[in-house]
């Protein structure tokens, strides 16, 4: 993991020079546990490294949900890497929203289709699903903590405004290596109106294929 972190910021640096400052400064020791002790949850590690690397990036000023116009953000397309911070606080309102929600399909429902799922159907207990950035108000990237019997622990889950979940990456190993390999092949194009990464998900859909 930090290899690949010394090479994706190398790769920022020359071609993308102005989303480094849009980066908070690292995390510390203190933050991540202090997290972790809030959540009832251990990060991966891979998680840590990251916010070791950055705690995020800044939130603008008068932002009040998603990406500003005209302005860069990093690691998640579409979306605002969050803080340690507003991860947390993202996630004491999904779950004060969600209280009572039931699943909508259960294992004893079909225990065969079960086993086979990669994501878990949206629904409490959210205390596993930890925001990692946020594109719009209800639409986030998560990491998953509680993944279907065909996922992983830590994989990276996208919620849409209407519910819909999609995996992005098995983890964000997974998705910094492809965006770090795909950058240095400079195949890759940031969209500053639309905050996203141009090319990404279609080598992100052909890395899975093979992970």
């Amino acid at each position: 993991m930090k290899e690949i972190l010394q090479r994706l910021e190398t790769q920022l640096a020359l071609q993308f020079p102005n989303i480094l400052p849009t980066l908070n400064p690292p995390a510390t020791e203190e933050q991540i546990v202090s997290f972790e002790t809030a959540v009832k949850q251990n990060l991966p590690e891979d998680i840590k490294a990251a916010y070791r690397w950055h705690n995020g990036c800044r939130r603008l000023p008068g932002e009040i949900s998603g990406p500003m116009p005209n302005e860069a953000y990093f690691l998640i397309n579409k979306g605002r890497w969050l803080s340690l911070d507003e991860m947390l606080e993202q996630w004491h309102l999904q779950n004060e929203i969600a209280i009572g929600d039931d699943y909508f399909f259960t294992q004893e429902d079909d225990p065969d289709a079960w086993s086979q799922l990669v994501i878990r159907p949206w629904c409490w207990p959210l205390a596993v699903w930890l925001p990692l950035a946020q594109e719009y108000h209800d639409a986030h990237i998560y990491i998953d903590l509680l993944p279907g019997p065909k996922g992983r622990v830590g994989q990276l889950v996208y919620k849409a405004l209407d519910g819909a979940l999609t995996l992005i990456a098995p983890s964000v190993t997974d998705y910094l290596s492809v965006f770090t390999q795909a950058l240095e092949r400079k195949a890759l194009h940031y969209d500053r109106e639309h905050q996203q990464w141009l090319g990404l998900h279609e080598v992100l859909q052909k890395a899975k294929a093979v992970m």
